[in-house]
């Protein structure tokens, strides 16, 4: 960043403006240009969420030039005179930011390829172009996910009160799917990002209905054969874990009986020898009475 000469000004203020940069001529227009472009157009679903940092995926050189980058987005548009420069430009923009979120993916920057496609969301026209675009940040936002849970806890403990929370990230992905999915209904492509979520979410039953209604649609699609088959192979698991513990419930319960019984047997034989030697031994007198009895 180039700072601003301050020879002449006073030390205390010298070192209160030494931040202050001069790379574009922040004017009025290019500042309006810009909260036009916040007020129309731009998705704020990543406004709150992802703008901390995330954990070693982003530095702040890139930080400062997403920032650099958006100020000379403003400035761009600031410059368009018609409409139709206007939109040329904007085209453009999305374009840009679509290119660069695409290669951020290839390289599993999950968080930069967030950004990118949040950009190029601001500038893009058409709902099928939305809907790829929110495709593919769906599709980041699920590998951001990824990327945090399989950080071994002994090295994410020391973030757990600042780092992203991957439930929340999940739960993202599944709304940009879903908002998608409004605007293309029968792009098979839409229910592997959502079943992608749903997993994710552990809402194994649902994301197994994802697959199958996106399979109905395109039976040759391997990405979602590859997600039914990873869930059910889960769906399978927690089957036979229920049915274990389903065994282990009822031997627990005929075990329980079974001892329950021994016991009221044991305790009749007890009572009946005790009230046998209570009787005590018979006088003769009284066996012949009992023989008389008898017969």
């Amino acid at each position: 960043m180039r700072a601003i000469p301050t020879d002449s000004y006073p030390s205390g203020t010298a070192q209160q403006i030494q931040h202050i940069g001069a790379r574009i001529p922040r004017t009025g227009q290019a500042l309006a240009v810009r909260d036009q472009m916040e007020q129309q157009g731009v998705d704020e679903l990543l406004q709150d969420d992802l703008e901390a940092e995330d954990g070693g995926e982003t530095s702040s050189e890139e930080d400062e030039e997403d920032r650099d980058t958006d100020v000379s987005d403003s400035a761009m548009l600031a410059l368009s005179g018609s409409s139709q420069q206007m939109r040329e430009q904007l085209d453009a923009l999305a374009r840009k930011h679509h290119t660069r979120g695409d290669q951020a993916v290839e390289q599993q920057q999950w968080q930069a390829a967030i950004n990118e496609y949040s950009s190029a969301l601001k500038y893009g026209k058409g709902a099928e172009e939305e809907a790829t675009l929110l495709s593919k940040r769906s599709l980041a936002l699920s590998g951001f996910c990824k990327h945090i849970r399989s950080i071994p806890a002994r090295n994410s403990e020391r973030r757990a009160l600042y780092g992203h929370d991957p439930t929340h990230l999940a739960q993202l992905a599944l709304r940009d799917a879903e908002k998608a999915a409004q605007l293309r209904p029968t792009w098979t492509q839409l229910n592997a990002c959502k079943g992608s979520a749903l997993f994710l979410l552990e809402r194994y039953s649902d994301a197994e209905a994802t697959y199958l209604e996106g399979l109905a649609l395109d039976p040759s699609s391997k990405t979602l054969q590859d997600g039914l088959n990873q869930v059910q192979e889960v769906l399978g698991d927690q089957e036979r874990e229920q049915q274990l513990l389903l065994a282990e419930v009822r031997n627990a319960a005929a075990a329980a009986a079974g001892a329950g019984a021994q016991e009221g047997g044991q305790g009749t034989a007890a009572a009946a020898a005790a009230a046998s030697g209570l009787e005590g031994p018979l006088s003769p007198t009284a066996k012949r009475q009992r023989r008389l009895t008898a017969t």
